[in-house]
């Protein structure tokens, strides 16, 4: 199963620098303020597409995100002369060709800094909480994850993002995304 990082996008017009995912030589990166999710970009489309994109990375929209995530097999190239993505993608035997206009880091489309947010210094280890999650976001997360057998779930402090990660035998293992709690019980 492809991650299905489109689920992950923000949809409404105030917030469009997270309207798209940012992708570099190294991560995938999507959000819609609510979950955030990290990609490995080699492992994702292959070492070929990363090591071609530009130093800054490009933006990706939900349409060319929802064309890798629903193909049985694709192949993703980088048209710097064009400032396209080429994506051939095969679904059900059929073989696709289409073209999707890739947007830039730039000053106006600036994509949050997100890193800070995996930093945990430690594990809780205070007494027992009690968390509560919403349930289609972490839904949305898990598909965007692309989260098979499993997760591991990490809380660093009551007032901090969940952070998950996929198991490491799952197609994903360097996957790992942040959820906010609906509800601590401290």
């Amino acid at each position: 199963m492809n991650p299905k990082l489109q689920d992950c996008i923000a949809t409404d017009d105030y917030r469009e620098a997270i309207q798209h995912a940012l992708v570099t030589k190294t991560e995938t990166v999507a959000t819609d303020a609510n979950i955030l999710v990290v990609h490995s970009t080699p492992e994702l489309f292959g070492q070929t597409f990363a090591d071609s994109l530009p130093e800054d990375g490009i933006l990706l929209d939900k349409e060319a995100l929802k064309s890798i995530s629903k193909a049985t097999f694709f192949d993703i190239e980088y048209l710097p002369e064009t400032k396209e993505v080429k994506v051939v993608h095969s679904v059900k035997d059929v073989v696709n060709s289409s073209l999707f206009k890739v947007k830039y880091n730039v000053i106006d489309w600036t994509f949050p800094t997100y890193m800070s947010l995996f930093n945990t210094n430690g594990k809780w280890e205070g007494e027992g909480v009690t968390i509560g999650l919403n349930p289609k976001l972490f839904a949305r997360l898990a598909g965007a994850m692309g989260c098979n057998p499993g997760v591991s779930m990490t809380l660093s402090s009551p007032n901090r993002a969940i952070i998950v990660r996929n198991t490491e035998s799952s197609a994903w293992p360097s996957a790992k995304g942040l959820i906010m709690p609906m509800m601590l019980d401290v």
